[in-house]
């Protein structure tokens, strides 16, 4: 296999779950959608179960392997209809999404989760034995909207109240695919999760969210796609450089007519990166203008080293592009070998 392409194409196969951990996760999302409603009590009379609909990177086809152990996530949202939303408290609907789950996977199975209550927004269970996945179940409150499907609003454990819908975000990354067959945006999202997860350290990891590289990455591919061609070297340096030009300073967002434009005061904060479903949610809203120059400065070095690697390879030298590749995607040179 000496062609770059090929190289990128097996390195990408390689950063997916195994086929076993896939089919775990498959049959696990399956039975909450179907089985969720079925062991609910009727302790709760405020709220009912509506529907449950995979999310998240695992439902976009986006899905890592967290490190070379295999571990990863996959989510699902709860939808719920609530009889009054302004009064509910966000514990009651997570103490209840566990609940629920607690007692589904009571004589399921042998493999049986372990619970995790530290996220944010979402009920955590873990399947600890081989293969390893941990799933997140969100719960939303479901809202009526007249031109988007299942919108509702995510309820926090500090209060807030984040509007989103599963299937925009899902149709988000996907709908981008048809638009370049021979680097899907799919694929080249994971290709820059797979470098924002390996880059990055302390305070700047956790501003770099793997949804911020989303979101950011989708503007760069949607200003340079039209000029792609059918190499996954050059397209990644034309998003690449399209990003240190731009230097987040102008805001980043998704215009939709069916959504209120994002307020003035939002537009005016540091660094703006906005939810496409919720354009008052500024994903970047704790970045310094440290934090945007750092994060530059490591485009820039991936710039360069992809510039380096193109290089080699007009020069007919593969061997030595995919060892530079090295640096920027770890594991490159020995995960794409087939």
């Amino acid at each position: 296999m000496d062609d770059i392409n090929d190289r990128f194409e097996e390195f990408i196969r390689a950063l997916r779950p195994t086929q076993s951990q896939r089919d775990l996760a498959k049959d696990e999302l399956n039975f909450i959608e179907k089985k969720f409603g079925s062991y609910e009590t009727d302790d709760h009379h405020d709220f009912s179960f509506k529907k449950a609909l995979r999310s998240g990177s695992y439902a976009k086809n986006a899905i890592l392997r967290r490190h070379e152990t295999g571990d990863f996530d996959a989510d699902i949202g709860i939808y719920f209809d609530v009889e009054d939303s302004d009064s509910l408290s966000p514990h009651d609907l997570l103490d209840h999404v566990e609940s629920v789950l607690r007692r589904a996977y009571k004589n399921r199975t042998e493999r049986q989760p372990q619970f995790d209550r530290s996220c944010g927004s979402a009920v955590r269970f873990r399947f600890e034995i081989s293969p390893k996945i941990n799933i997140d179940a969100v719960p939303i409150v479901s809202l009526e909207h007249g031109s988007i499907n299942n919108y509702g609003y995510i309820p926090r454990r500090d209060a807030e109240k984040r509007k989103t819908s599963v299937t925009e975000h899902v149709q988000f990354v996907t709908g981008r695919n048809r638009l370049h067959e021979k680097t899907p945006y799919n694929q080249i999202l994971m290709l820059w999760k797979w470098w924002r997860n390996n880059s990055f350290e302390g305070n700047l990891r956790d501003h770099t969210s793997s949804f911020f590289i989303e979101l950011l990455t989708a503007k760069a591919f949607d200003e340079t796609y039209k000029t792609f061609t059918e190499d996954w070297l050059t397209n990644l340096l034309k998003m690449g450089t399209w990003i240190v030009r731009q230097r987040l300073r102008e805001p980043i967002y998704f215009s939709d007519r069916r959504l209120p434009s994002p307020s003035s005061e939002i537009l005016k904060e540091q660094v703006v990166v906005l939810d496409p479903v919720n354009p008052e949610n500024n994903i970047a809203s704790e970045w310094s203008i440290p934090d945007r120059d750092a994060f530059l400065v490591k485009v820039q070095n991936m710039c360069d080293i992809l510039g380096d690697a193109l290089n080699e390879v007009g020069a007919d030298d593969v061997d030595s592009a995919v060892e530079i590749l090295d640096g920027v995607f770890p594991n490159f040179s020995t995960w794409s070998v087939e």
